[in-house]
C-alpha cells in the first residue's frame, strides 16, 4: 500500500488531529512540547509562519526577555528537537493517521499534508502475488535458518557472540546514542558562596543555608557541551568493539537523535537520566528508570518498588551503583536496539566493559532461560564504588521475555 498527497485538509480537520497527537502518550507527559506544537500549528493557520523565528518562540511560548541571549539559552532548539522526535513517536504508533503534522529539521515552521492510501499500480493477480511471496519467504526462512545453525556450530562461537550477533550482523551503520546532560556554568566573585551551599554534606550535617543576595553570580546554561566521565568510558568501549567487528558507527548527542535516527538501523543508546530516550524504551520492560520520592531509581515492575536508588545531589553519595542492560531484538524502532545505563555515573562507567567483555558478560548469561538469545534481555548490576574505580559487577537480577 502507498501513499500519496492529497489536497491540504481544512483548518477544522486539523485542530482535530492537533488535538489528539496532544492527548496522546507521546505529548501527553510534557507539557512544553504540548505548548510549543499548539502555538506552532496556531501560528501557520492563521497564516503568519514568517513569524515562527527562534526568539519569537522563547518569547511567546517559554516566557523569555524579548532581548535574550538566543547563543546563550538554546531552549527553543532543544525543545524544537524533543517535538520532533515526540512527532516521530505519534507517527510510528498511528501509521494510518491520514493527517501528517511535521516540523522540518532546521525550522521552527511546520507542513501539513493529507496522505490518503491507494492500491498498487500492478496487473499481476493478487494470488500470483501471493504465491511468489510465499515461495519467497520460505526460501529466506529456510537461508536464515541454514545460517543460524551454522554459526551456532561453528567452533568458538559463544553465548556472547550470540548476545551481538543482531547487531553486528547485516550493514547498517550502528548508531551510538550519547547522553545530552543539562548543565550549566557559573560565573561572577560570589560563585564559590552559592557552590557551597549545594555541596553534598553527611546526612546528620547541618545544610548551609542558600545565600538569597548574591550580586555577583551568574548562571548560564551550556545544554550538549559537556559529557561525564562515565559516559565517555562506555562510549570508547562500545565504539572501539564495533571497531573490532569491522562496523560503522555513527555517534550522535540523544537531544539531536529522532525517531528516525533510531529507526535506520541497529542502536547502542548509552546513559539513564541524561539520556532523552532510555526512559522510553523501558517503559514496557521489567526494569525501568524512573523517579521515587524525588529520586532517581531503578523500578522493579513485577514488586512495584525500587531495586536500586540514587540519592540526591546534595545528599551523601552511596557505596554502590547500579547498571541496566536492556537488550531488545526487535524494538519498536524495527531494529535490535540496546541500552546501557548507570543510575549514577559510577554504574555507566562499568556497563560498557561489562558489555563488551566476555570475562564479565558470560557469567550473566549462564544464569538466563536457555532460550534467552531469540528473546530479550535485561541484566541489572551492581558495582562498588572504589576511591580510584570502582568493583567488579555483582549481578542482581536477569530477566528474559
Amino acid at each position: 500500500m502507498a501513499a500519496v498527497s492529497v489536497p491540504l485538509p481544512a483548518s477544522e480537520d486539523v485542530r482535530a488531529h492537533l488535538e489528539e497527537v496532544l492527548e496522546s502518550t507521546s505529548f501527553r507527559t510534557s507539557a512544553r512540547s504540548r505548548q510549543f506544537l499548539q502555538y506552532v500549528v496556531d501560528e501557520s493557520l492563521a497564516g503568519r509562519s514568517d513569524s515562527l523565528k527562534e526568539r519569537v518562540v522563547g518569547e511567546r511560548v517559554f516566557g523569555r526577555d524579548p532581548a535574550y541571549d538566543t547563543g546563550q539559552d538554546s531552549i527553543v532548539r532543544v525543545k524544537a528537537n524533543e517535538v520532533r522526535r515526540r512527532l516521530a513517536q505519534f507517527y510510528d504508533q498511528h501509521p494510518h493517521s491520514a493527517i501528517r503534522i511535521e516540523m522540518v529539521s532546521g525550522s521552527y515552521g511546520i507542513t501539513i499534508r493529507r496522505l490518503e492510501s491507494i492500491a498498487p499500480d500492478s496487473t499481476e493477480p493478487a494470488s500470483s502475488r501471493r504465491l511468489w511471496l510465499w515461495i519467497a519467504g520460505i526460501a529466506l526462512a529456510l537461508v536464515l535458518l541454514a545460517a543460524f545453525i551454522w554459526s551456532r556450530n561453528t567452533p568458538g562461537f559463544t553465548s556472547f557472540d550470540l548476545f551481538w550477533q543482531p547487531f553486528l550482523a547485516g550493514s547498517r551503520p550502528i548508531l551510538l546514542c550519547m547522553p545530552a546532560p543539562e548543565a550549566f556554568r557559573i560565573y561572577g566573585k560570589d560563585r564559590q558562596e552559592l557552590i557551597r551551599a549545594f555541596r553534598p554534606v553527611p546526612p546528620s550535617s547541618p545544610r548551609p543555608a542558600v545565600p538569597r543576595d548574591l550580586p555577583d553570580v551568574r548562571i548560564v546554561p551550556e545544554p550538549g557541551l559537556l559529557v561525564g566521565l562515565g559516559d565517555a568510558r562506555a562510549l570508547a568501549y562500545l565504539q572501539a568493539f564495533a571497531s573490532t567487528h569491522h562496523r560503522e558507527v555513527h555517534v550522535r548527542a540523544s537531544a539531536m537523535t529522532s525517531f528516525g535516527d533510531l529507526s535506520a538501523g541497529p542502536s547502542l543508546v548509552i546513559g539513564g537520566e541524561t539520556n532523552q530516550w532510555s526512559a522510553d524504551l523501558t517503559s514496557g520492560s521489567r526494569f525501568a528508570l524512573g523517579k521515587v520520592d524525588g529520586r532517581n531509581v531503578i523500578l522493579d515492575r513485577r514488586t512495584n518498588q525500587p531495586a536500586c536508588i540514587k540519592p540526591h545531589p546534595w545528599e551523601s553519595p552511596a557505596s554502590q551503583d547500579c547498571a541496566l542492560v536492556t537488550r531488545l531484538r526487535q524494538a519498536t524502532t524495527g531494529h535490535p536496539l540496546m541500552l546501557v545505563a548507570g543510575l549514577d555515573h559510577y554504574g555507566t562507567y562499568a556497563v560498557g566493559e561489562f558489555v563488551t567483555s566476555p570475562q564479565q558478560l558470560l557469567p550473566a548469561l549462564a544464569k538466563a532461560s536457555a532460550d534467552w538469545a531469540d528473546k530479550n534481555l535485561q541484566i541489572l548490576f551492581k558495582v562498588d564504588r572504589l576511591r580510584d574505580g570502582i568493583g567488579p559487577p555483582r549481578l542482581q537480577a536477569i530477566h528474559v521475555w
